[in-house]
């Protein structure tokens, strides 16, 4: 008996500790910063960016290949940090 009692405070002190380490993690990124990263338009506006630096083009976002606002918006910030990104490593 006293071993199941045992287990079972083990386990639960065990899921307890995951729990708060899972709300604790959640709280270091602003909500939403793991999914602007990951969507299409963002990584679509780093591999452009990267390639207008490369071939030495002026940055401008060519943000009409998105309809959304907020893809266009993603495609943008992609753009800008991809451009400077290449143009800073050239340095």
């Amino acid at each position: 008996m006293k071993k199941i009692t045992m287990t079972i405070t083990i386990l639960a002190l065990c899921l307890d500790t995951a729990a708060m380490m899972r709300h604790t993690a959640g709280q270091q990124n602003p909500p939403g910063a793991a999914f602007v990263k990951a969507s299409a338009p963002y990584r679509d506006g780093m591999y452009l960016g990267r390639l207008a630096a490369e071939h030495g083009r002026p940055p401008r976002a060519p943000i009409g290949r998105w309809s959304r606002d907020a893809d266009r918006s993603d495609f943008a910030v992609g753009f800008e940090r991809g451009y400077r990104g290449r143009v800073s490593s050239r340095m």
